[in-house]
């Protein structure tokens, strides 16, 4: 890749549009490509200073900041991290919160702020795997037909279960027991 070409053409676009957010946070990824920590924590601090809820900068910072053993502002972004990750203002990876947090309830939070942000919604399927003879004739249709979703583990429990792992971290599953808050198909 060429990023010194890309901080050049950054810095040159920045030159006529000082507070281009786009910018700033590209510039910071190709200086941290580059191995220039201190610059590219400088080009996160300013994207924060423009626009204090850019989702991704602040992971930028904290994960600079551990790189280059930072530790008063370590602990500083310590404090503020709790507060970014509860309300999603800011999209952390699970692994940088690793090095602030050992709390489970913020890593799951913080991971599913992150999961929710990267991976795309699926959409449904087009097809659902239906003939015309299938569709009329209800016992022949699935219970639960869902395409491209990751799949819960069914290794423990209910074989035929088909909850996806967003249903049930949402508490949604079908194979919940209501008295329960691990559904039998979990392979936790």
């Amino acid at each position: 890749m060429r990023y010194d070409e890309a901080v050049a053409s950054y810095d040159e676009g920045l030159k006529w549009h000082p507070a281009d957010i786009a910018a700033l946070y590209n510039r910071g990824k190709a200086l941290h490509a580059l191995n220039q920590l201190d610059a590219a924590l400088a080009s996160y601090d300013r994207v924060l200073a423009v626009n204090p809820d850019h989702a991704h900068a602040f992971d930028g910072a904290a994960s600079r900041v551990m790189k280059l053993c930072d530790w008063d502002r370590r602990q500083r972004l310590a404090t503020e991290l709790p507060a970014q990750i509860s309300t999603g203002t800011a999209i952390v990876s699970p692994f940088v919160l690793l090095g602030y947090s050992d709390d489970p309830a913020q890593q799951l939070q913080c991971a599913m702020n992150y999961i929710g942000s990267t991976i795309p919604f699926s959409p449904s399927p087009l097809w659902s795997g239906q003939t015309k003879a299938s569709a009329s004739n209800p016992s022949t249709k699935p219970d639960r037909f869902r395409m491209n979703k990751p799949r819960v583990p069914a290794e423990r429990g209910d074989p035929g279960c088909l909850c996806t792992a967003s249903d049930y971290f949402a508490g949604i599953c079908a194979s919940t027991a209501p008295a329960s808050l691990e559904p039998s198909c979990m392979a936790f």
